[in-house]
């Protein structure tokens, strides 16, 4: 396992095994994804936290859902978690330990809406 990034405070934590898979940790739960899908998941984390800091987001916390699996985050703390995901995935393309999982050197600006036949990644508030 490699360490990507992490944030003591708020419980969060990004690593990268020899197989090129992300592993996301936020307190006692762990999410596994491919780099590509860990990048989207990034820029929708991203997306929010400016909606958040915007005042245009309608309650108390963000939920975060990767395939099947749904985790809340409170509002206070999506920007943490953006800022770790957005260092992680910094570090990951650093590594460029593929190509393929290497993503876009200039992502498309974030959006906190999947981009059409993604992961299902996804970021809302309602």
């Amino acid at each position: 396992m490699t360490f990507l990034a992490e944030n003591i405070d708020e419980h969060y934590a990004v690593f990268m095994c020899e197989h090129g898979t992300v592993h996301l940790v936020m307190g006692h739960f762990k999410i596994c994804m491919p780099a590509d899908e860990f990048y989207e998941l990034a820029d929708a984390t991203h997306a929010a936290s400016r909606r958040i800091q915007l005042g245009d987001w309608k309650l108390p916390c963000a939920m975060i859902r990767y395939r099947n699996a749904t985790v809340e985050v409170p509002v206070e703390g999506v920007a943490p978690l953006s800022d770790t995901l957005q260092e992680a995935a910094a570090a990951i393309r650093r590594a460029d330990p593929c190509p393929e999982l290497r993503g876009p050197v200039e992502p498309d600006p974030p959006t906190a809406d999947p981009a059409p036949g993604g992961s299902g990644t996804r970021i809302f508030d309602n």
